[in-house]
C-alpha cells in the first residue's frame, strides 16, 4: 500500500476526493471487481489515505484486472491479513505502479451522498458488482479476490492437494488447465490405483475364507458328537446280544459318533447291579456324565417298540435338559422316536415281520406275537399292528402280558382260525423275563405256552426277540439319522 506525505494531501470536507494536485503516486485503486479500503489507514495511521480519484489506470495491471472481472468473485469486506502474494496482486506493490500514467484512472467512480453509514460528503462510494450468480446474494455487493494459483500436477506426489476423481467423469471433470501436460500420467496413476484397490479387495477376501475355512474346522474339532441308546432292558445275560447288535450296528453306521447305552427300567439296574456287579446308567446319568466329558451334540434313540410311559418319560428328561444353556448344556440334543411312531414304521416292521416269520405261518400255521404292553394312552399302537397284519393277509395274532388285547383276545382270534400249529414269538427288542417265563415257561400253568396247549393247539416258542439277527437294528438306525438332522 503506498501513502504520501501529510504535506502532499489534504482531504478536505467539501471536496470530491480530497485529492491534491501534488499526488504523483497512485496510493490505492477502485475497480468492478477490486478495492482497497480505508482499513489501511486504521493500520497505519500516521499516512493519510489517497482518495480513489488519485488513482491511475496502469498498463502493466490491465491483464490482471480484467483476469479479475472475468474469473473469481467473492463476496464480504476485504479479508483482514492479506498474504504477501494476495497484497502484490491485488496492486499494493510499488514496482507494479510505477510506470502508471497521471490522468488514466482505474474504473468509474460513483459519488456517494452523505448519510448514515459513517461516509463522509463528496467521499468516494464503494463500486457495486451485480448479477454475478448465486454469490450476488451476499447484500447484493461483491467485490473481486484474487484469484488462487492452479496448483501443478507432481505425480505421485503423496502430500499434493489435487484430489483424485473416480467416476464418471474421471481426468476430464478438472477444469481445463489444472494439470496442464500431466494428463496421461495421472491417467496412468488413477488406473494403477484402481488395480491396487482391486488387488486388496481381492487379498482380503481370501483372507476371509481361510479364517472362515479355519475356524470352521476349528469348530468341527471341538464339537464332540454322542449318541445314547435307551432301552428297557433285560436281567437275562443271554438276551443282552440283541442289544448289544443294535449298539455296534450305530457304531458302524455313525463312526464319528460315541455310541453308549442306558436303560430306563429301575428295577433291572438295580437287580443286574445286585447280581452280576454291572452298573448301567440311566438316562438322566449318562447324560449327565456325557455333559461333563465335553459332548456338545447328542442325539438320544429309544429302543423302545411304542411310545408308552418309558418313551414319554424319557423324553421329559430330555426336554429338561435341552432347555439348560450354557457350559453346563448342549449346544444340540434330539431325541429319535420309537420303532412304532409313522404309519411307515408300522409297514417296515410288517414287511421285516414277514420275512423272519412268514414261513412259520403256511399250512395252516399261526404266529402269535407277545408284547409288553402297558396302560399307557400309547397302547393303542399295537391295535393298530394288528391292523397292519390283517391288511396285509398276514397270519400274525398280537397279544400282550399288559393291557388289552390279552390272551383271552387272542384265544379268540385262534378260535375263529382253527390253526394246526401255533408258534409263539416275542413282540419285543429281547427275549428277556417276560418272554422266558410268561410266554415259553412250559412248568407255568399260566404260561401262554400252557393255557394254549390245554385248549388243544400245537404251540413252539421261539426265544429270540426283534433284535436277534437283522433288520430291528437298521430300523432303528433311520431314526437316529432323522433325530440328527443327518437324513
Amino acid at each position: 500500500m503506498l501513502s504520501k506525505p501529510k504535506s502532499e494531501i489534504s482531504p478536505g470536507r467539501g471536496s470530491v476526493a480530497g485529492h491534491s494536485a501534488k499526488a504523483e503516486k497512485p496510493t490505492g485503486m477502485s475497480v468492478s471487481g477490486a478495492v482497497v479500503t480505508d482499513d489501511n489507514v486504521r493500520r497505519r495511521p500516521k499516512r493519510a489515505p489517497v482518495t480513489l480519484p488519485a488513482a491511475r489506470r496502469c498498463s502493466s495491471l490491465m491483464p490482471f484486472l480484467d483476469k479479475l472481472r472475468r474469473k473469481v468473485i467473492i463476496s464480504g469486506r476485504k479479508p483482514e491479513g492479506l498474504s504477501p502474494h494476495d497484497a502484490r496482486e491485488a496492486g499494493e506493490n510499488p514496482a507494479r505502479t510505477r510506470h502508471c500514467k497521471p490522468d488514466e484512472p482505474i474504473g468509474p467512480l460513483e459519488e456517494k451522498p452523505p448519510g448514515r453509514d459513517g461516509g463522509g460528503r463528496g467521499q468516494a462510494r464503494r463500486p457495486v458488482v451485480r448479477n454475478q450468480g448465486r454469490l450476488a446474494r451476499n447484500r447484493g455487493r461483491l467485490f473481486a479476490a484474487p484469484p488462487p494459483k492452479p496448483h501443478p500436477f507432481k505425480g505421485a506426489d503423496p502430500h499434493r492437494t489435487a484430489p483424485f476423481v473416480f467416476g464418471r467423469g474421471g481426468v476430464d471433470s478438472f477444469p481445463p488447465g489444472a494439470f496442464p501436460g500431466h494428463l496421461s500420467s495421472f491417467r496412468e496413476e488413477n488406473r494403477m490405483r484402481k488395480n491396487m484397490v482391486t488387488v486388496l479387495l481381492l487379498g482380503l477376501a481370501a483372507v476371509g475364507l481361510l479364517a472362515g475355512a479355519a475356524a470352521a474346522a476349528e469348530k468341527a474339532e471341538a464339537e464332540k458328537q454322542g449318541i445314547l441308546l435307551v432301552a428297557f432292558g433285560t436281567s437275562e445275560p443271554e438276551a443282552r446280544g440283541a442289544i448289544d447288535r443294535i449298539v455296534e450296528t450305530a457304531r458302524k453306521t455313525f463312526p464319528d459318533a460315541e455310541v453308549r447305552l442306558s436303560y430306563t427300567s429301575n428295577i433291572i439296574r438295580r437287580k443286574i447291579l445286585k447280581e452280576e456287579g454291572l452298573a448301567i446308567d440311566s438316562p438322566l446319568i449318562a447324560l449327565a456324565k456325557m455333559q461333563d466329558e465335553g459332548f456338545t451334540s447328542v442325539t438320544v434313540q429309544s429302543l423302545h417298540i411304542i411310545a408308552g410311559e418309558e418313551f414319554h418319560q424319557l423324553a421329559s428328561v430330555v426336554r429338561t435338559l435341552e432347555s439348560v444353556r450354557g457350559k453346563y448344556g448342549f449346544s444340540r440334543l434330539s431325541l429319535g422316536t420309537p420303532l412304532l411312531t409313522t404309519l411307515e414304521d408300522y409297514r417296515k416292521t410288517a414287511e421285516l415281520l414277514k420275512r423272519k416269520y412268514g414261513s412259520l405261518g403256511g399250512d395252516g400255521g399261526v404266529v402269535v406275537f407277545m408284547g409288553h404292553g402297558t396302560h399307557h394312552g400309547g397302547n393303542a399302537s399295537y391295535a393298530q399292528m394288528q391292523m397292519i397284519f390283517d391288511e396285509e393277509g398276514l397270519p400274525f395274532i398280537l397279544g400282550l402280558v399288559e393291557g388289552y388285547p390279552d390272551l383271552e383276545g387272542v384265544k379268540r382270534r385262534l378260535a375263529s382260525l382253527k390253526p394246526r400249529k401255533v408258534t409263539l414269538v416275542p413282540f419285543m427288542v429281547v427275549a428277556g423275563d417276560h418272554a422266558r417265563n410268561d410266554m415259553a415257561d412250559e412248568e407255568d400253568p399260566e404260561s401262554w405256552i400252557s393255557v394254549l396247549r390245554k385248549e388243544g393247539y400245537d404251540v413252539e416258542a421261539v426265544l429270540k426277540g426283534l433284535g436277534d439277527g437283522e433288520g430291528l437294528a437298521e430300523l432303528f438306525a433311520d431314526h437316529i439319522r432323522e433325530a440328527s438332522g443327518s437324513r
